[in-house]
């Protein structure tokens, strides 16, 4: 019997959508639709009840993205037929659509990026950065995941991803993606306003807290920070322009959303014919 695959996806308020973050939900869910695999099933938590295809969007009067993942586990719970796996991952964010296909017949716990995968929307840049610890997306055993942690009492899928996970998987088995291939991409963008900062500098929380705090006036690129924005993604490696063969769909799709959005459209295109002779290079 072929595993069972389930995504959970705390959708983000409707309040705080934009015209440039709701561009980023359609490429989260064209990737998630491009699933070479077909045996999964996706869970969107947010304000409506609907089903697409594999996809079930399912209602909670909360916006709290803590909430979301309670009401997931509940969720789970009910499930007469447990899924094998389950993988959390943010709707502005992007999956490796080869990936469960390529873990399905391995064995494993847990199965984590070699390297945390970033994409940057205003450059088209890709940073692969060693962390000491797992991303917020990785592909956990049910049993893991739906593991209640004795000093929080709360779900191994609910702790911070930063501090919890590393440990609870010290003894486990852990496979790690290729860095070429990551489990998904994540994408920084003006919009983003779940990224963590790292450390204690005042100075760093101020700026980003500026930053955050504009997010939901964001309509128009009149209304990004740039300076607060280049100050945040200082923090996420090196940037360069690489061509990610299982994203090249989604980075060309990016190059195009943030070129029309922005009107760069000279910069972008250099990108995107960057991506044409790839695919040159691939026949």
């Amino acid at each position: 019997m072929s595993k069972r695959f389930l995504f959970i996806t705390p959708l983000t308020p409707k309040r705080l959508l934009t015209p440039l973050r709701s561009l980023l939900f359609e490429q989260y869910l064209n990737a998630l639709k491009k699933q070479s695999y077909t045996n999964w099933e996706a869970i969107l938590i947010g304000e409506e009840d609907n089903v697409d295809g594999n996809i079930k969007y399912l209602s909670i009067k909360a916006e709290s993205k803590e909430i979301k993942l309670i009401f997931a586990k509940e969720y789970i719970l009910s499930l007469k037929i447990k899924p094998d796996y389950i993988i959390r991952i943010d709707d502005d964010d992007v999956i490796n659509p080869f990936v469960l296909e390529r873990i399905a017949d391995l064995d494993f716990d847990c199965y984590v990026d070699a390297d945390h995968a970033f994409y940057d929307l205003t450059t088209g840049m890709v940073s692969l950065q060693k962390r000491d610890w797992f991303a917020n997306t990785v592909v956990h055993k049910c049993e893991h995941a739906m593991k209640e942690m004795e000093e929080d009492q709360i779900p191994l899928i609910q702790c911070d991803h930063s501090k919890s996970w590393v440990n609870y998987y010290k003894n486990k088995k852990v496979l790690f993606a290729n860095k070429k291939s990551p489990i998904y991409l994540r994408v920084l963008s003006p919009t983003t306003v779940t990224s963590g900062i790292h450390g204690n500098n005042k100075s760093t929380l101020e700026k980003y807290d500026d930053f955050k705090s504009n997010v939901v006036k964001l309509r128009s690129l009149e209304d990004v920070d740039f300076t607060a924005y280049k100050s945040y993604i200082k923090g996420f490696g090196k940037w360069k322009y690489v061509v990610l063969k299982d994203f090249k769909d989604s980075q060309i799709a990016f190059a195009n959303l943030w070129a029309n959005f922005s009107g760069d459209v000279i910069k972008h295109n250099i990108f995107i014919k960057i991506q044409i002779l790839w695919n040159s290079l691939m026949v």
